[in-house]
């Protein structure tokens, strides 16, 4: 039964995903920055901190020189890419997200930024 669920939700999701691209593009966003968000905060459970700005979030993959307590790889296989085939930006320690189809800060539909702040505690 589980499974004719679940291959009904996926079976939903696909036609859904291609009568409307804009939705399987926010979706992918979505659950890649939840993804990307609790690997930060794993990361600084384990570190004591988050990445700064020049570590980026390449940390949640490779072990920064002189990091003792990194008990990643936080992200596998990869760091996710945008749907657009860019790395997501991470900024401010605080926030992690895409620019949009187009890359550039602003913009409405798909060109519309999405970001996901997470707890500097």
């Amino acid at each position: 039964m589980l499974v004719i669920v679940i291959a009904a939700e996926l079976h939903g999701c696909v036609i859904i995903c291609r009568a409307d691209p804009r939705l399987a593009e926010r979706s992918k966003v979505n659950r890649d920055l939840q993804l990307l968000s609790t690997a930060l905060r794993e990361y600084r459970e384990d570190t004591g901190r988050f990445p700064n700005e020049r570590e980026g979030l390449r940390v949640l993959e490779t072990r920064e020189a002189g990091e003792q307590k990194w008990r990643g790889p936080y992200v596998l296989p990869e760091l996710p890419k945008d749907p657009w085939g860019r790395s997501y930006v991470y900024r401010m320690q605080s926030e992690v997200g895409t620019f949009g189809a187009d890359g550039k800060p602003g913009g409405d539909d798909r060109d519309k930024d999405e970001f996901i702040a997470f707890t500097i505690q």
